[in-house]
């Protein structure tokens, strides 16, 4: 029988295989070591190059300014070796680059803004440009005339306007006479006229709206005829019962309640006579009608309606549109008249478009006279047709709220008085237009042996009746 090797083959006396892997191991170790050593190397010469400045400076120089270097790390000004006088045709970098005189070197450093007013002296233009920012002109507000024995001998003035490196020159546009100095202080004071009260304006007989001259909707309680015939014109109308001595105007405020300090300089502010318009927008609409019935004014209401093109122009929710249908034009005039406060009629918004379809706006114009209310119409244009219970402003006031261009119109309207005998002014609401209107009434004082003036204001109430009342 033959013998066989019966160890088993994990045995510990079982012969080993030779290991191949140690001699790659060894040969791949020194190549990672040589690759490792020169990548941090590398890694060592960016770190210590970044800690050094970008640019380096020279500090001995007499430009050198630490904070304007990190801005601008090229050196602004270079020594040259002597002056240079800036032409007109150099550039203004060019121009700042000068040499320092001897007197100059010994006064030691100079900072870079000293430098900068030093060079630009000697810039061609500086004193125009200079002159022309004392005058420090601001064509958004115009400056008005002075007094002629303070004015100083006229001079051509020329206003600079420095564009890229080159001074453009332009003769000054003529500024329309606005507020400003004396005028500008005599604007209403909104923070004082808030807490005063008007102590020339006697309260209106009827502040509220009267429950017998209102008729419930599901919009709100819409003024109506009463049983006897009485209207909401006549019950809320200011009381006028005498004859107006001389010419008449009535003047018209529209566009209150928008802004609240305006509204109140309107309130505390103008004469009695001037009756007041708010928008059915305003948030405080029945405060602000209960207020200037205690102060002696009567009142309307804003009715919003197209003004050119709809939707660029668009009067809001409670605005006549023309592509609206009828039903939806007539709800919307039922939710304006539904403002639970009392007013004599309605005014239509400036310039509006609605009405130039006649047979679409007959209807409401109707429904309006129907219910007892009067219509402002929203142009002075005579051309235009207008509605047997409609009153046309002679002058309405809705831009160029130029001082001048104020009083050039309200001058128009004097002199339609005269001639015609009344007048109607219509103006929309602005810090310079109530100014204008309260200086222009006061200025209408009794001629030497009449103990009444030239023109009289009225309530827009009592200029309806005789209007209205020649068209019957």
């Amino acid at each position: 029988m033959a013998l066989t090797n019966k160890t088993p083959s994990d045995s510990p006396f079982s012969p080993k295989p030779k290991q191949k892997g140690k001699l790659a191991f060894f040969l791949i170790l020194p190549i990672f070591l040589v690759s490792f050593g020169y990548v941090s190397k590398i890694g060592w010469d960016v770190y210590q190059k970044s800690k050094k400045p970008a640019v380096e400076f020279d500090v001995s120089s007499p430009f050198y300014h630490p904070r304007e270097s990190v801005i601008d790390p090229q050196p602004m000004f270079k020594i040259e070796d002597g002056p240079k006088e800036p032409s007109i045709g150099t550039s203004l970098s060019a121009s700042l680059t000068g040499a320092k005189t001897a007197e100059e070197m010994l006064k030691g450093p100079q900072s870079l803004e000293e430098a900068i007013d030093a060079t630009m002296a000697k810039y061609p233009a500086q004193k125009e440009i200079d002159d022309a920012a004392s005058l420090e002109i601001n064509e958004s507000l115009p400056v008005a005339k002075r007094p002629e024995s303070d004015s100083p001998a006229p001079v051509q003035e020329r206003i600079i306007d420095v564009k890229d490196e080159f001074a453009l020159r332009r003769d000054p546009v003529p500024l329309p006479d606005l507020i400003q100095g004396d005028l500008m202080a005599s604007l209403p004071n909104f923070s004082s006229i808030k807490g005063s009260q008007n102590k020339i304006g006697i309260p209106l007989n009827v502040i509220s709206p009267l429950p017998h001259l209102q008729a419930k909707s599901r919009y709100g309680n819409i003024p109506v005829k009463s049983k006897n015939g009485e209207t909401p014109f006549q019950a809320y109308a200011k009381p006028y019962d005498k004859t107006p001595p001389s010419p008449y105007i009535a003047v018209l405020i529209s566009g209150l309640g928008k802004r609240k300090n305006t509204t109140a300089a309107a309130l505390y502010s103008l004469a009695p006579e001037v009756s007041l318009s708010f928008s059915p927008y305003s948030e405080q609409l029945g405060n602000y009608v209960t207020e200037a019935r205690r102060s002696g004014h009567e009142t309307l209401l804003d009715l919003p309606m197209q003004q050119g093109l709809f939707p660029e122009k668009d009067p809001g929710p409670l605005g006549l549109v023309t592509g609206l249908p009828e039903k939806e034009n007539q709800k919307r005039l039922h939710k304006t008249l539904g403002k639970d406060v009392a007013y004599i009629g309605v005014a239509a918004s400036p310039n509006e478009t609605f009405s130039a379809k006649a047979d679409q706006m007959a209807a409401f114009a109707k429904e309006i006279r129907d219910r007892g209310l009067i219509y402002v119409d929203g142009s002075d244009d005579e051309d235009k047709p207008i509605f047997s219970n409609a009153l046309r402003p002679d002058v309405y006031i809705t831009n160029n709220f130029y001082r001048s261009a104020i009083r050039s119109q309200l001058d128009y309207a004097r002199r339609v008085a005269l001639q015609k005998g009344r007048a109607f002014v219509r103006a929309e609401t602005a810090p310079i237009v109530l100014l204008v209107i309260q200086e222009w009434m006061k200025s209408f004082v009794p001629e030497e042996g009449k103990d009444y003036p030239p023109i009289t204001f009225v309530p827009l109430s009592y200029y309806a009746k005789e209007v209205l009342k020649t068209r019957q």
